[in-house]
Formats: structure tokens, sequence, C-alpha cells
């Protein structure tokens, strides 16, 4: 939601790498959202899909009826959201104009990438990440091979 909302991919200007990884678990690091031309109703909805805990995220039916709330509800606040976004800026131009112009770090991967689990293990911190008692605990081997 927030790339459509931004037009930005999540993290283009920085490096994929282990460091980042450990700044999204360690740090709860998340991508920026532009709060100027989004509605708070949405970026409300993205901070809840991001939550640390994955009992308090949506489900995929949660973000489709809520979705649709907004779509067919013209009364819901997100359409006053809305208005004022367009009001406060000027979307009279040109789709030349309106396309983005940005470059991604060369160290920037859009798809599933293997790291090196030993290495990620041997720069955390002792923070421990905290885990909802039912969930189970798993050894993740360092060796793949």
């Amino acid at each position: 939601m927030n790339q459509v909302a931004s037009g930005y991919p999540p993290y283009f200007d920085c490096n994929h790498d282990t460091d980042l990884a450990l700044q999204i678990i360690e740090e709860g690091r998340r991508p920026g959202i532009n709060e100027n031309i989004t509605p708070q109703a949405i970026i409300d909805l993205i901070k809840r899909c991001w939550s640390e805990n994955p009992k308090d995220r949506p489900t995929a039916i949660q973000l489709l009826r809520e979705l649709g709330n907004y779509k067919n509800d013209k009364d819901h606040e997100i359409w006053k959201q809305i208005e004022k976004i367009e009001k406060n800026k000027n979307f009279d131009i040109s789709p030349q104009e309106a396309s983005l112009k940005y470059e991604t770090s060369k160290q920037a991967f859009y798809t599933s990438k293997r790291y090196d689990l030993s290495a990620m293990a041997s720069n955390t911190t002792n923070k421990r990440l905290s885990l909802p008692p039912e969930s189970k605990s798993w050894n993740i081997p360092t060796d793949f091979d």
C-alpha cells in the first residue's frame, strides 16, 4: 500500500543487506510514508500491517473489507482526507511531470535473497525479539550446504 501511495519501492535508497535486515528486525525500521499525499486512514492501515506483533496485523480479508468500506462509503472520513490533500496540492500536472524520478541503490534487491545467518548472528546485539507465548521456537541451521 505504501508503494502505491508514495510511488517508491520500499527501501529504494539503501542497500538491501544484513544491516537493513537487522534494522527492520531489531529496531522496527519501516519505509517512510509521505504524509503530505497519503490520507491518514491509509497511513493508519499501513502501520497496522507493519505491526511487530502478527496478531495485530489485519488479515487479507480484513484489508479487503476495510478498503471496500473506504471505496463504498462516500461519507467515510478518508474522502474528507483525500479532498483536503487535493486542495493543498496542485494535481493539474502532465503525465510526464507526474512520473517519479528516483535512483535505487545498487545494492537494492526486490527478489528473494539468501543471507548468511551466521554473519547476521555475529552482528546482533543481545536484544531478543519478544514472541507471543503460543509461538514456537525453531532452530535455523546456518550451514545450508
